[in-house]
């Protein structure tokens, strides 16, 4: 994972390797990358200037989408790795991991923590563009790259579990924290095919969530909207997981034969 490395120079002096210790600190990890991307967003559009900025011209504005373009993408996915580091570390813990039903769980408080934590953050930036009384271009601009950059955050984390779920109740064994399974020559051919029937159902579970967005027209920023682009995000990132799991086990098949 993108963050690996940086999670092993953080905690590997600090913890030890898979215990309780280190997920919390992978929690605060999590917390400091969301508040590095209200910041970095902020600075980029201005909203968080330390001198009231004028009015942007066209020019001015198209530099500003290509640095919240580079600064979004950049942080929100090291975020969103983190967010993975964190509930995929509890997902390996009694009693998530005992069996397929109860590893949803943590997909279900991953859900619940991210919610929260979207709600605070939009909480920060609305009180913080209101602060003259007048919500202006660039703090609309920050608010609304920074749900977008959420929305991808919380698909990424929540997708990796769930596809962690879906794989241990089709195989019989959780993979570890980074979707990794030993013993691949193991799989048979009705699991691969049962792969593949879950893979085709996310797929179809994304076009289904474009086409709904479609169909109900959501306000710009409303919380139909907001929640639309996640389950899109989510649906279409577990099935990118569970072809990434595919592709491995036909690979390790044609390898073995």
């Amino acid at each position: 994972m993108s963050t690996q490395g940086l999670d092993s120079v953080v905690t590997g002096g600090l913890v030890e390797e898979g215990s309780w210790g280190e997920v919390m600190l992978n929690f605060g990890q999590q917390l400091i990358w969301f508040c590095v991307l209200q910041v970095a967003l902020g600075k980029s559009t201005g909203a968080l200037a330390s001198v009231e900025l004028g009015e942007m011209d066209h020019e001015e504005r198209e530099h500003i989408e290509e640095l919240m373009m580079f600064w979004g993408t950049l942080i929100a996915h090291v975020n969103g790795f983190a967010c993975i580091d964190s509930f995929a570390e509890l997902q390996q813990k009694d009693p998530f991991a005992a069996n397929p039903l109860l590893s949803l769980l943590p997909i279900a408080l991953g859900a619940v923590w991210i919610s929260g934590t979207f709600s605070l953050l939009d909480r920060y930036r609305e009180e913080k563009a209101l602060e003259d009384g007048v919500k202006d271009e660039r703090e609309k601009l920050w608010d609304e790259e920074a749900e977008e950059c959420e929305n991808d955050i919380a698909g990424l984390c929540l997708s990796f579990l769930t596809a962690q779920a879906t794989v241990y109740a089709i195989i019989g064994r959780l993979p570890n924290s980074e979707g990794e399974l030993e013993d691949m020559d193991q799989i048979s051919g009705g699991m691969r095919v049962a792969m593949v029937v879950m893979v085709l159902a996310f797929a179809a579970s994304s076009v289904g969530a474009v086409r709904l967005n479609a169909l109900l027209k959501p306000e710009e920023q409303s919380r139909t909207e907001r929640l639309l682009g996640v389950l899109n995000n989510w649906a279409c990132m577990t099935f990118s997981w569970l072809l990434l799991q595919l592709a491995r086990y036909f690979c390790r098949m044609f390898v073995l034969t």
